[in-house]
């Protein structure tokens, strides 16, 4: 088929935080930064934003306030649709796309659904959440406003079909992950060692970092020597409160001497050098991007099944586990791995072919060029 040559000659990317961290972020970032060999792609971030800094090819649009966009905030959140609106007035609807990667600036965009739209033509990358209660709401009603949605996911599809979402404006791009070939890393698994398993994500309710260390204890009564590292911060206040929760756990099972809190690593290398299993303990996952970057390094990783997301990563009993919440379900999959090296490096072999045929940041950037010369014309 031949491709038609693309009127897109702009592309917009809203950030509303000023950190650089969580996989949202990174997946964002990696396709803008793909997207400037075609297109002139520019960032949109409050002045004290990282993402200003991330490359010299990414164009600055800088908002000259925090963004502020809560439902309990009104006044303020009107401000920055306002002060956003002014900021694109230059910029020509016929030419420019407008990638809307999370439920803030979409409500910014849509004009909450019941404001004029900031009219600029966008897609919405549906990368996690429901859509549901009172910002589910304004977001519904304005979906009206999109002709293209990305669904990270199948999971995230179905959740976009349900919510009245039409198939056909649906495309499904899973995230891409950029793993360095020459960081000289090979998966080895130590047995004669203290076996690490790690966890890697916000410390909070959802990824769910408790269920992580009651299996380690169920572990360790097994009579194996185990421990766990804990990857990632709390940000949010209602995280902040989780992480209290997750350290009285820890102090109740007597675990302190066997977990590791390691904060926020920015050298997946570091990571993953430390790690002999991944535990990903997510109640709900858009995607999953830290199974897929873990898979790339072939470490085997165990995910819950009910996460969504993680469905589209890993194939059961072929290129890692998938298990219930149950505790005892997931010990029983880690027993496989540490007991059955035939098991154990099959599946590492998987996962790496796996991460190179279908998770790779090549493939996720040529599914997006296709998508953009294709059906955004």
């Amino acid at each position: 088929m031949e491709l038609r040559e693309s009127n897109i000659k702009n592309i917009i990317f809203p950030i509303e935080f000023n950190h650089f961290s969580g996989g949202m972020i990174h997946s964002v970032m990696d396709l803008a930064e793909a997207l400037t060999e075609n297109y002139n792609v520019y960032i949109l971030a409050n002045k004290e934003a990282e993402v200003l800094k991330f490359n010299n090819k990414i164009k600055p649009l800088v908002l000259k306030t925090n963004w502020s966009i809560s439902i309990n905030k009104p006044i303020k959140t009107l401000k920055t649709y306002y002060k956003v609106r002014q900021l694109l007035k230059t910029f020509n609807k016929k030419n420019t796309i407008v990638f809307t990667n999370n439920v803030g600036s979409e409500l910014i965009f849509s004009g909450f659904g019941f404001l004029p739209a900031i009219p600029l033509n966008r897609i919405f990358v549906s990368r996690g959440g429901c859509y549901e209660g009172k910002t589910g709401y304004f977001i519904k009603k304005g979906f009206s406003s999109i002709k293209h949605f990305v669904a990270t996911s199948k999971h995230q599809s179905n959740i976009l079909e349900n919510i009245g979402i039409t198939k056909s404006k649906i495309t499904i791009i899973n995230n891409g992950i950029d793993i360095n070939r020459s960081l000289g890393y090979h998966y080895q698994f130590q047995r004669k060692n203290r076996i690490r398993l790690s966890i890697v994500g916000y410390i909070s309710e959802n990824k769910n970092q408790i269920l992580a260390v009651e299996v380690l204890k169920t572990l360790i009564k097994k009579e194996y020597d185990v421990e766990l590292n804990i990857y990632g911060l709390a940000v949010a206040d209602s995280d902040k409160k989780y992480k209290n929760k997750l350290l009285l756990k820890i102090k109740e099972l007597e675990l302190a001497n066997r977990i590791n809190f390691k904060g926020f690593e920015s050298d997946v290398k570091n990571i993953y050098e430390n790690t002999d299993i991944l535990l990903s303990c997510s109640l709900s996952e858009g995607f999953g991007r830290v199974v897929a970057e873990a898979m790339g390094f072939g470490i085997p990783c165990v995910g819950l099944k009910q996460s969504g997301g993680l469905n589209d990563i890993i194939i059961n009993n072929v290129n890692g586990f998938l298990t219930s919440t149950d505790k005892n379900n997931i010990v029983g999959k880690i027993e496989e791995l540490i007991n059955k090296s035939e098991i154990r490096n099959e599946i590492s072999i998987n996962s790496i072919n796996s991460y190179e045929s279908m998770f790779s940041k090549k493939i996720m950037i040529d599914k997006y060029l296709n998508f953009l010369k294709t059906k955004v014309v």
